[in-house]
């Protein structure tokens, strides 16, 4: 899979210059496998899988807190979803429920 990955990344790299839909497809798509790659390395004991795994949350916590930093937002208020445009808060769905009540 990994020498398959690489041919495909080759062809794209090569060309004179991809749409920037396909680098960002790519770059998702390697970021991805190589995590995938990085947590089942088969070397791996089951405590550094596990290690890996919290450093892995904690890093990925240290970049969405980041991220909320920089629009400045309210951390308390931060992963609600929001309606483009009005910033509006819009209610999650419960459980059993196709649409939230309104």
């Amino acid at each position: 899979m990994a020498a398959e990955m690489s041919r495909c990344a080759a062809l794209l790299i090569g060309a004179a210059r991809m749409a920037p839909g396909i680098e960002t497809e790519t770059r998702a798509a390697l970021e991805a496998g190589s995590v995938a790659w990085w947590l089942l390395e088969e070397s791996l004991s089951a405590r550094e899988r596990v290690c890996r795994m919290q450093l892995l949350r904690r890093n990925s916590a240290r970049e969405y807190a980041k991220s909320i930093k920089e629009i400045g937002e309210d951390p308390a208020v931060a992963g609600k979803e929001t309606v483009a445009g009005d910033r509006g808060r819009v209610p999650r769905p419960r459980a059993g429920r196709l649409h939230p009540a309104g």
